[in-house]
């Protein structure tokens, strides 16, 4: 791609923002003018791209006249209205708020063949709940063996909540270790079992926002999938323990081969079981302990550990790079 474009990432300061940011450097990304914007940014804000200091500007009112490419961090909670100004002025938009409706959901080496259905409303929404941890592993499982039923539990870092979060627990745990109360909703050494608003049916909204992208990726309706969120003491990096039911006979060695060189997955050796220190900042989804049950030769149960903030990062610029690819020739 020999043609620069101006692009806008939403929410620049929080940390997917400053992922998106870095990401875009590290891909030499072919970026004419960059612009941040925010709902409320702080006097004299800047955010750092290519060197440079760059002002982070009011969303409301900003004009995307001049834009190819507007870039909504996962997590964020950008308007529709913003995104309906930025489509009007031509401009395209990666969408990673969960539970978006803005357009279809897309996902680089998922699904990236339907791209033409976001042709007319200019909108590409990329998964942003733990689904888009599981898709790459999952859905050559579903092509190759399909899958009846998935059942996980999510253990999700800090970072997920930003900056706040992050500092929160750093707080807490210097309060902890020194003897003193800590106020408020407890997250150092601790387990909450709830991620997100609850429905009346007691499933949170980052749970139900993994179901429908699950669902929606893995392109079947069929599929029974049974998640549990729990926020857990941890900087930055999820872990996620997966139990699958499969249609069709299979072995370990055969669920190995299936995932074995797939773009951004990483297999551990059998005696090698990933941890969230060795992917903090890394681009891979690692995956290990890869097992079956002899008693029941339907179930598959294996532990997937990856950065979130990173991968969220790249599911947005890698889609990115397709749209400016196929639509902005």
């Amino acid at each position: 791609m020999n043609k620069l474009f101006d692009v806008v990432v939403y929410d620049a300061g929080s940390l997917n923002g400053e992922a998106l940011l870095t990401l875009l450097n590290e891909r030499v990304f072919p970026v004419g003018n960059l612009y941040a914007i925010a709902e409320s940014p702080e006097p004299d804000a800047v955010v750092s791209f290519q060197d440079q200091d760059v002002d982070v500007l009011k969303a409301e009112g900003f004009e995307f006249v001049d834009a190819d490419l507007l870039i909504l961090p996962a997590g964020c909670k950008a308007s529709d209205e913003l995104i309906s100004r930025a489509t009007e002025s031509g401009c395209l938009v990666i969408d990673g708020r969960l539970g978006s409706q803005a357009g279809p959901l897309m996902m680089p080496g998922i699904n990236e063949d339907q791209l033409d259905s976001a042709r007319d409303n200019k909108v590409v929404v990329v998964p942003s709940s733990p689904a888009a941890l599981m898709l790459p592993v999952l859905k050559p499982l579903e092509e190759a063996l399909g899958i009846d039923s998935v059942s996980v539990t999510v253990c999700q870092s800090v970072s997920n909540l930003g900056n706040d979060g992050i500092n929160e627990l750093r707080k807490q745990t210097i309060e902890l270790l020194n003897g003193k109360p800590v106020s408020g909703g407890r997250m150092a050494f601790n387990l909450l079992p709830q991620v997100g608003d609850l429905n009346s049916q007691g499933i949170s909204s980052q749970e139900q926002g993994l179901i429908n992208e699950l669902l929606e990726g893995l392109g079947s309706e069929d599929v029974r999938i049974n998640p549990t969120c729990v926020r857990v003491p941890v900087f930055f990096g999820d872990s996620l323990s997966i139990q699958l039911e499969l249609d069709r006979p299979f072995d370990a060695a055969t669920v190995r081969e299936l995932l074995t060189g797939l773009q951004g997955v990483e297999l551990t050796t059998e005696d090698d079981h990933p941890t969230v220190e060795t992917v903090a900042g890394n681009d891979s989804i690692v995956v290990g302990r890869i097992r079956q049950q002899t008693a029941f030769a339907g179930q598959l149960a294996l532990w997937l550990v990856a950065d979130p903030i990173r991968r969220a990062a790249i599911n947005a610029i890698d889609m990115a790079e397709i749209l400016l690819k196929d639509f902005l020739k």
